[in-house]
């Protein structure tokens, strides 16, 4: 289901603390693919106010789908592979295999969206569905289990306006916090624009959810 036709791999410069940090920017270009979702979560995005109204009329919005660029950046060496790394998805959006990026056992990154394609964030909503089972690490409780989905809108904006969201590596803290989906979503004028992208480590699939489920 999987299916990547060509990943492009640039470097270019970026001068962060009167030091240039090299951005390793990466375009992943694929074949569409279906993404499994709860039918509430889809019916909440494209109709939400028949949820609260069943005798409302169930339009349904022409769906487009926009392309989505994420960047991961690490405050210091020893955490990610590169510093400063920019997945740039087609249409749809995609994954990002953490595997591949991070490689340390200690410390915190940072996970930005860049939301340049959503234009204006007006009637603009995310939702994050957990695809990370619970597990306790030193007392606490990581994860948010599975097929439970949640409006993150407004947390995610006021974070993500800023370095963007902070997640922990030690004891593979960061999976079991980011694991899952985030749907991006602006619906107006008869229109919904929609992205998405799934965070996951191919090596550590006993922190995530069955893949039968969606």
């Amino acid at each position: 289901m999987k299916i990547l036709i060509f990943i492009v791999l640039t470097y270019s410069l970026l001068v962060i603390a009167n030091k240039e940090v090299a951005i390793e920017r990466i375009e992943i270009s694929r074949s569409a693919k279906d993404f499994k979702i709860p039918a509430k979560l889809w019916d909440l995005l494209l109709n939400p106010e028949s949820l609260n109204d069943s005798s409302l009329k169930k339009e349904i919005p022409i769906v487009v789908w926009l392309p989505l660029k994420v960047r991961l950046l690490a405050p210091v060496e020893g955490i990610l592979n590169n510093l400063n790394s920019e997945v740039s998805f087609s249409m749809g959006g995609g994954e990002i295999d953490l595997n591949h990026f991070v490689k340390g056992k200690k410390g915190s990154f940072y996970i930005k969206f860049l939301l340049d394609d959503f234009q204006d964030l007006n009637d603009f909503k995310v939702y994050f569905y957990s695809r990370s089972i619970k597990r306790k690490i030193d007392g606490d409780i990581f994860g948010s289990g599975c097929n439970v989905f949640y409006d993150v809108t407004k947390k995610f904006i006021s974070i993500n306006s800023k370095e963007g969201i902070k997640v922990n590596i030690t004891d593979n803290r960061h999976l079991s916090v980011i694991g899952g989906r985030f749907i991006l979503a602006r619906k107006t004028q008869g229109k919904i624009y929609l992205s998405q992208v799934s965070f996951f480590d191919s090596t550590r699939a006993e922190y995530f959810c069955q893949e039968k489920n969606g």
